[in-house]
């Protein structure tokens, strides 16, 4: 059934029309798009102390003292990343998801995965270089 759904995203792309991304308003995406990129940087926010936290206790041995201080210190670079590739999922999911799902309304967990699956690679464009520059 997903096969299908990748189908008639594959005929709705090359039939979209041509007055926005298949078929969904420029206002629209970018509503989209803006909301990706705020919920990425709000998640960013929240868990890179976290993610700065483990890193300082993978590399503190022998029971060294944590340092606790400038958690927040490189997030503006990880956020330069984070909201274009959010932005960018959101811009090729909602649309996909529009043109995958059944014309009755019902849901179809087939349409969500195959536009979820199409969102996370076009993101992947931009997530991987950042994190190869990021190491």
């Amino acid at each position: 059934r997903s096969v299908g759904c990748i189908d008639r995203l594959h005929s709705k792309v090359h039939s979209s029309t041509p007055g926005g991304s298949m078929g969904m308003e420029p206002r629209e995406l970018a509503g989209h798009m803006a909301s990706g990129a705020i919920a990425g940087a709000a998640v960013e926010a929240a868990l890179y102390p976290l993610d700065t936290i483990k890193t300082r206790m993978q590399v503190a041995q022998g029971g060294a003292p944590l340092n606790w201080r400038h958690l927040y210190k490189g997030l503006g670079g990880n956020l330069l990343g984070v909201m274009p590739a959010c932005a960018l999922f959101f811009a090729v999911y909602e649309p996909a998801k529009r043109h995958l799902l059944p014309a009755d309304g019902s849901s179809s967990v087939g349409a969500h995965l195959a536009a979820a699956a199409s969102g996370g690679l076009a993101s992947s464009l931009i997530r991987i270089p950042t994190e190869v520059i990021k190491t």
